[in-house]
């Protein structure tokens, strides 16, 4: 006999079981085993309050363990929900949006380390004055039993397999799409920057198993605070775009090469407001002249131009924002200026042969842009134009440049960012 403390947990439970069997499609079903299989053959009765484990079932899915109160405030949860985009459940106090695994070759940490967590890479945030939790979530999920309850899966495999990762997103006052999508994808960036975990959005459709590769799995999964405001996600989803692609370099450039343009209007607007006030540190601008007004009027002009020529503009960004030292060891080998900016001899002019570098790096990113860009068989090459057998290390490059450019854009004050 089973006995529950607080007796009204028996009708929550049952309650719930009720639900469940209403709204079960396919052959299999669903089943909730209450008792666990080594209570079945004791004589004593079982005792259940809302923290035991119990077992549920979904059509062709293992047995899950979960515990009833978990079950019973999921199935309230999903008696709610609503379904964007093929890629998001969003209830009234947590959102799911499946994702899956884009990096060059699938590392599966984590399918590996959800076979034992519930969710995993945890962190918090506040978007427009709510805070938020996410974390990365797999196994019996509310996508789960809307899968089961929609019969997405065709009746034909499971409502969830281990390939099935989510980020998750607990909050209590209401987030919109827009909201959870700009979260997503500011978390899926800190993933990705600070541990190479490269995650895409994925629709609620199924892949078949392959053979899983040999892992290395990291001890510590630390995040930064997420990246919400003025232009944030705007940059961001330039990221994404050009991290989601794996197979082709060319594209990925471009893209990364996008968010540094996108930057560069507040780099080369820091550089302006800079030189600005050290020429009116000038005690001449206490008492000004013709000659004076005409030396300002000649500076803005000057440095005004830097809005319009990209090429410049990527330079006072690459200068302003990239550390050479931390990507060194990624560039492509033609790049021997930027490589081997480590092994500067202390006889030498370092302040000169920095300069040289971030020269070098910026006039590569140019015009390996602009060669990527323009498909015209006439096109002049203008001499620092990537190598086709060295595009895959210059997208590498590219993506880690952009990540000290996001994370500069990001410590920019929302007043001083120009978007």
């Amino acid at each position: 006999m089973i006995v529950y403390k607080p007796e009204s947990l028996e009708i929550e439970i049952e309650d719930c079981i009720k639900f469940l069997k209403q709204k079960q499609t396919g052959d299999k079903g669903i089943i909730v085993d209450l008792i666990p299989e080594m209570d079945k053959t004791l004589r004593e009765d079982v005792q259940l309050n809302e923290y035991s484990e119990i077992a549920i079932t979904l059509d062709n899915c293992p047995k899950t363990p979960i515990t009833i109160r978990a079950l019973i405030d999921m199935v309230k949860e999903a008696q709610g929900i609503r379904i964007h985009n093929k890629s998001m459940c969003l209830s009234n106090k947590t959102a799911l949006v499946r994702v899956a695994d884009c990096s060059y070759n699938d590392n599966g940490v984590a399918r590996e380390l959800l076979c034992t967590e519930q969710s995993i890479f945890e962190t918090t945030a506040f978007i427009n004055n709510k805070h938020v939790s996410l974390s990365m979530a797999g196994g019996l999920t509310l996508f789960a039993l809307i899968n089961h309850f929609k019969e997405f899966y065709g009746g034909l495999f499971e409502s969830f397999t281990e390939l099935d990762y989510f980020v998750k997103i607990g909050f209590e006052e209401e987030l919109s799409v827009e909201e959870v999508y700009e979260l997503v994808y500011a978390y899926l960036f800190e993933l990705s920057s600070s541990h190479n975990q490269n995650y895409k959005l994925k629709d609620f459709y199924f892949e078949e198993f392959f053979e899983e590769p040999e892992l290395e799995l990291l001890d510590d999964f630390l995040l930064r605070p997420l990246l919400i405001g003025k232009g944030m996600d705007n940059v961001i989803r330039l990221f994404y775009s050009a991290n989601s692609v794996v197979d082709n370099a060319d594209f990925s450039i471009i893209q990364f090469t996008k968010i540094l343009e996108y930057i560069s209007r507040t780099a080369v607007r820091a550089e302006i407001n800079e030189k600005t006030l050290n020429k009116l540190q000038s005690k001449r601008a206490l008492k000004p002249d013709a000659n004076y007004i005409r030396e300002l009027e000649k500076f803005f002009i000057e440095t005004g131009k830097k809005f319009e020529d990209d090429r410049e503009a990527i330079a006072v960004t690459i200068k302003a924002c990239c550390d050479l030292a931390e990507i060194s060891a990624f560039v492509p080998r033609y790049l021997g200026k930027v490589k081997n900016i480590n092994n500067i001899d202390p006889k030498a002019n370092r302040e000169k042969i920095i300069e040289a570098a971030f020269d070098q790096l910026s006039s590569a990113i140019s015009d390996t842009r602009n060669y990527l860009s323009h498909a015209k068989s006439n096109y002049r090459m203008k001499g620092m134009e990537c190598p086709l057998d060295q595009l895959g290390s210059f997208a590498v490059m590219m993506k880690l440049t952009s990540i000290q450019a996001i994370r500069w854009f990001g410590n920019v004050s929302d007043a001083n960012r120009v978007t």
